[in-house]
């Protein structure tokens, strides 16, 4: 397999656990609180730069992430959930 389909592959991977992180914490997580669920759940050990350029590139293809602060991610379909705690909080 070339290097080319493991990394997109890896990339699809990575967006699947993402979800799963977030979609269990109900809460936009900083960056580094996603690197470490993913070392706590899935024992793999993620670059900061590597996941938040994946992730912004999800964002401006609009595809299931938003950003909600500096280095600050969700998932699209909690947009009004974020709103609303966003401004009891």
């Amino acid at each position: 397999m070339n290097t080319c389909v493991q990394y997109t592959r890896f990339i699809n991977d990575l967006g699947v656990r993402n979800i799963s992180i977030l979609r269990s914490s109900r809460r936009p997580l900083h960056v580094t609180e996603i690197i470490e669920q993913c070392r706590e759940k899935y024992d793999i050990e993620l670059y900061r730069e590597s996941i938040v350029s994946a992730l912004l590139k999800k964002i401006n293809r609009m595809d299931r992430f938003v950003k909600t602060g500096p280095n600050t991610f969700g998932l699209s379909e909690y947009r009004d959930l974020y709103r609303s705690l966003k401004q009891e909080g």
